[in-house]
């Protein structure tokens, strides 16, 4: 019923008229004045009727519980009273439900980016812990193993400018950034060895395969 951020208004060309007395003389047509005074007019071409665009919402979320006066006819029901249209739309406007739900929806589009920045920053914090995990791992992977050192040896025989791989050490911030520095400007040759490494039948296979996996995703 409400697929959008904000109200349907289309042209009013489309919205049914209304037909008045015994034989249907009379007809009543949607005004486009309507839209531009009351921007929370919602077209619903399935009922061919307006909603309040406003209080649909709040009821869709759950959050017109506490409402006074709801009115059905700008809920869920439709309106289409052409005749009293501007008097009975100036009503819903200035009632209790309306503001309520109003005031409902302001405060999350007022609360969404706060929750928004804190869920960046909470998840910015989790790769960072997840990328230097897997930092340890491959500096120690490639210390402990000879497998790994040789594999990533023969990969860069032919780089002049070839760094090599450290354990990291926690205490020592100069030999930690040469580490991580090591690691980082050779990424894509030891993503190579991981993966020829993780071929091969030995001890090592196995977590070269997992590591190769992890640290190609986070490459990515």
């Amino acid at each position: 019923m409400l697929s959008s951020d904000s109200a349907f208004q289309p042209a009013v060309n489309i919205i049914p008229s209304q037909y008045l007395g015994h034989v249907k003389t009379r007809i009543l047509h949607f005004q486009q004045g309507w839209f531009q005074k009351f921007k929370w007019l919602h077209y619903l071409s399935s009922l061919q009727d307006v909603l309040c665009f406003t209080c649909a919402k709040a009821e869709k979320l759950n959050m017109i519980d506490l409402a006074t006066k709801r009115d059905p006819a700008f809920i869920t029901n439709g309106f289409r009273n052409w005749k009293k249209a501007l008097e009975i739309f100036q009503s819903h406007h200035s009632s209790q439900c309306h503001n309520f739900c109003y005031m409902q929806l302001q405060r999350i589009n007022q609360s969404q980016p706060a929750v928004n920045t804190q869920l960046s920053s909470q998840l910015q914090a989790e790769q960072g812990k997840a990328a230097v995990n897997i930092v340890k791992q491959l500096c120690a992977v490639f210390s402990s193993s000879l497998t790994c050192r040789s594999a990533f040896a023969r990969i860069t025989a032919e780089n002049e400018k070839i760094h090599k791989i450290k354990p990291l050490c926690p205490t020592r911030w100069l030999v930690l950034v040469d580490a991580i520095r090591a690691l980082v400007t050779q990424y894509r040759e030891v993503l190579d060895t991981l993966e020829e490494v993780a071929g091969s039948k030995n001890t090592v296979s196995t977590k070269a395969s997992g590591l190769h996996s992890r640290a190609n995703q986070q490459h990515c």
